[in-house]
């Protein structure tokens, strides 16, 4: 039983088609239905407790499921590089060769901005659709006197890095590690981002 282990696991939602479940204080949710298994933590600074949550629920779901084979495996992880403005952006953008328009080549009246691209990158068994564009967000809240909240951290203007990994080929549940998946995919999401942003 997954309480056993986590016991501050707490149901936020169950429903006929599926359940949510949130690991303590933390962002930490994990959802599932007869279709679908999935982890969610927004903003993590360390992974670990991710990591061992997520197998060890993935493990149990599977079990009372009877589910055997997968037919995809996916992690996703998204990454905000700070910028001015969406002209920064854009100049960023086509700085590094990820979009480009000539302005001789195309009778383009205005400027342009704002852009974002997607591609997606094949592999044997594994696939990486990357998204990349520009953001605009606001962080609002109302905290009570004499809270303050530190709003430094919070990036209102930014590229957003998106990276969808997954398997291209059904998985059998035995030789699947989520944890070890995880780490790697952690791990290519980095090399990526310093090999699109040098």
């Amino acid at each position: 039983d997954i309480s056993d282990k986590w016991p501050n696991l707490s149901m936020r939602e169950v429903t006929v088609e599926h359940a949510v479940f949130q690991l303590g204080d933390s962002d930490i949710q994990l959802s599932f239905s007869h279709n679908r298994v999935g982890a969610h933590e927004d903003y993590p600074k360390k992974l670990d407790t991710f990591k061992q949550f997520f197998d060890d629920s993935f493990q149990v779901i599977l079990e009372y499921l009877k589910i055997k084979t997968l037919s995809r495996v996916g992690n996703r992880y998204q990454y905000i590089l700070k910028v001015g403005d969406a002209d920064e952006a854009t100049n960023m953008l086509m700085e590094q060769g990820l979009f480009y328009i000539s302005p001789e080549g195309k009778n383009l009246k205005g400027k342009i901005s704002e852009p974002s691209v997607k591609f997606i990158i094949k592999q044997d068994d594994i696939s990486t659709t990357v998204r990349i564009g520009y953001i605009k967000r606001s962080l609002e809240f109302s905290a009570p006197k004499p809270v303050v909240v530190d709003k430094s951290a919070f990036i209102e203007q930014g590229i957003s890095v998106d990276f969808d990994f997954f398997t291209t080929k059904p998985v059998d549940r035995g030789i699947l590690s989520i944890a070890e998946f995880i780490t790697t995919h952690q791990r290519n999401s980095r090399k990526l981002i310093e090999n699109l942003f040098r």
